[in-house]
């Protein structure tokens, strides 16, 4: 979005950032039990409320990275964590219960894996 890297590097983040979400499922599978886990079951107007608000709070967490932490006006700013931060606790306690909060594609992909979300059968 600001232009300081190129469609190649962009890629190469996407690319480690699935593998991040798979090596982080498979990681849970080992470290947390069978059985400890709860599926999370969306479905109408429910999934559709899911998908509008990981989109929104997506955006609001993009643009909140993109001008605290890529901003060239405030270099010595040490508190960009907590704006991320606080940019996720908002939206984790806002629409946590709606669609789990995931805010990114790896981590839904991660989340797949470990069989939190049911199949299709």
């Amino acid at each position: 979005m600001r232009g300081r890297i190129g469609a190649g590097e962009a890629v190469g983040y996407w690319i480690t950032q699935l593998v991040a979400g798979v090596l982080a499922a498979l990681v849970m599978g080992v470290v947390v039990a069978p059985g400890q886990t709860a599926t999370l079951t969306l479905s109408g107007h429910a999934l559709g409320a899911a998908f509008v608000v990981e989109l929104l709070f997506t955006f609001a967490l993009c643009y909140v990275v993109l001008n605290v932490a890529t901003s060239k006006a405030h270099r010595t700013n040490s508190f960009y964590g907590l704006a991320i931060g606080f940019t996720v606790l908002a939206g984790a306690v806002a629409v946590g219960g709606i669609s789990g909060g995931a805010f990114n594609p790896a981590v839904v992909l991660g989340g797949a894996i470990m069989g939190l979300f049911p199949g299709r059968r």
